[in-house]
């Protein structure tokens, strides 16, 4: 066949595992950056943590006496934290009825890290039924606006107290 000298493969072959490997673990090492590098995040990695729904809120803003049915006129409480989010986004709640009429909405800065953001709502004009807290991110640019969750509840006749 011929003398390949440099070429040939007998020569090279314990060479090409551990190569191959050493430039996988290079491009997986160039490619994995630390949480927040980077100028901007991709818009849908921001989640909810910490999220509850109450009656009150403790010192720290996190909704205690946490549960699901509300008498008409009790103030329901919610507090959850967004995180991963892109900078200058906004937490929002839009609070709706069944079958989906908004009854209110409100937006507000986050306030950093994994601290929480909470809101409030005042049921006293509310009529009894089944009702839906969503949690929305807010940030910038056209795709900014993102549902992140909701979750149901239902106000009561507040004489059935």
């Amino acid at each position: 066949m011929g003398d390949l000298g440099v070429f040939d493969v007998k020569l090279w072959k314990p060479f090409v595992l551990p190569l191959v490997c050493l430039l996988c673990a290079a491009a997986a090492a160039c490619s994995n950056k630390e949480p927040g590098a980077g100028s901007s995040r991709a818009a849908g990695e921001e989640r909810v943590g910490k999220f509850k729904l109450g009656r009150a809120f403790d010192k720290d803003g996190e909704a205690v006496q946490e549960g699901r049915t509300f008498a008409k006129g009790d103030k329901v409480c919610i507090s959850f934290a967004i995180l991963d989010p892109n900078r200058d986004a906004q937490a929002r709640v839009v609070w709706v009825t069944k079958p989906g009429v908004k009854v209110a909405e409100e937006t507000k800065p986050l306030p950093g890290g994994e601290k929480v953001v909470n809101f409030t709502a005042d049921t006293k004009t509310w009529e009894p039924g089944t009702y839906t807290v969503e949690t929305w991110v807010v940030g910038p640019g056209a795709n900014g606006v993102r549902r992140l969750g909701s979750a149901d509840f239902t106000v009561t006749d507040s004489s059935m107290k």
